[in-house]
C-alpha cells in the first residue's frame, strides 16, 4: 500500500490540502498510540477525548501526556490544595478545563473561550468525563470578570490566550487574587514586556517562579514504544519547536 504520509512532493498540492493531510496523519497516528482516545501518560492519566480533535494545538502530546508536562511539577504541587473554584481563560477543547476537574474533584470549573467550536469540544469532554456537572461554560473573559468573580474559597486561575494576558493582568487584579495560584502561558511574541508585567503585577501578593519549555526526545516517552517504529519519532509527539514560558504564581495567603 503507498504511503502518502511519505511523499514530499504533497506540498506542492497547496498549503491548504498539504495541512489536510498532515491532520489526517495526526489523527492516524493518534488512533494507533490510543485507540480508546485515552491520555496515556502525564498529569491527567485516564482522561477520555470524545473525539479524535483537539482545538489550537496538536492532539498527539495531550494523548501521550507529553503535552506541556514542564508544567507537571507545579499542577502536581497544586494538586495538595483544596480549590473551590478554577477558572480556565483560553479553555480549548478542554484539555486543563476537564483535567482540572479531575485533579480537583471538589472544584467548579469556570471554562471561558470565545470560540464556539472549542466550548462545543469541550462540554463533549466534559461529558464523557462525566464533569459536566462541574465545567461551567462561558465565553468571554475579561479584566472585570477576574475582578468581580466571588471565590467561596481558594481559587486556581490557568490561562492561555495568545497575548491576551496583557490586558488582564495588573495589580489590581493581582490583589483581588491574592487567595488564588496562578498559572499563566506567556505570549512574547504577541504581547511584548509581558514577563516583567507579570512579574510587577503579583510581587506584592504572590510568590513567582518562570518555567521554561525543555526540548524533548523519543527517548524521555516510553509509551511511544506502542506506535510502529517508523511513527516514533513523529514531529508531532515531540511538541514545541520554539521556546515557551509560563509563570506559575503561588498565592501568600495560604
Amino acid at each position: 500500500m503507498l504511503n502518502l504520509f511519505r511523499i514530499p512532493v504533497l506540498r506542492v498540492l497547496g498549503r491548504k490540502m498539504y495541512h489536510k493531510v498532515v491532520k489526517y496523519r495526526e489523527v492516524y497516528i493518534s488512533h494507533l498510540l490510543s485507540p480508546d482516545k485515552i491520555v496515556l501518560g502525564g498529569i491527567f492519566k485516564g482522561m477520555k477525548y470524545p473525539v479524535f480533535e483537539s482545538f489550537g494545538s496538536g492532539l498527539l502530546t495531550k494523548l501521550l501526556g507529553s503535552y506541556e508536562d514542564e508544567l507537571h511539577p507545579a499542577l502536581q504541587k497544586f494538586s495538595k490544595n483544596q480549590y473551590s473554584d478554577i477558572i480556565d481563560i483560553g479553555c480549548a477543547e478542554g484539555y486543563y478545563a476537564v483535567g482540572s476537574a479531575l485533579l480537583f474533584p471538589q472544584a467548579k470549573v469556570h471554562a471561558y473561550d470565545i470560540e464556539e467550536s472549542a466550548i462545543s469540544l469541550c462540554r463533549k469532554m466534559a461529558t464523557v468525563n462525566e464533569t459536566i456537572n462541574r465545567t461551567l461554560l462561558k465565553r468571554k473573559c475579561d479584566r472585570a470578570t477576574l475582578l468581580n468573580f466571588q471565590f467561596e474559597g481558594r481559587g486556581l486561575v490557568i490561562c492561555d490566550c495568545e497575548g491576551y494576558e496583557k490586558e488582564l493582568f495588573d495589580k489590581e487584579v493581582a490583589k483581588s487574587l491574592k487567595s488564588c495560584d496562578v498559572i499563566i502561558e506567556l505570549h512574547e511574541g504577541l504581547a511584548s514586556g509581558i514577563k516583567g508585567q507579570i512579574e510587577q503585577a503579583f510581587n506584592e501578593t504572590h510568590d513567582i517562579e518562570f518555567v521554561k519549555s525543555k526540548l524533548k526526545s523519543v527517548r524521555d516517552y516510553s509509551l511511544l514504544s506502542k506506535l510502529p517504529v517508523e511513527y516514533q519519532q513523529d514531529q508531532y509527539l515531540i511538541e514545541r519547536d520554539t521556546a515557551q514560558e509560563w509563570a506559575v504564581i503561588s498565592s501568600r495567603v495560604y
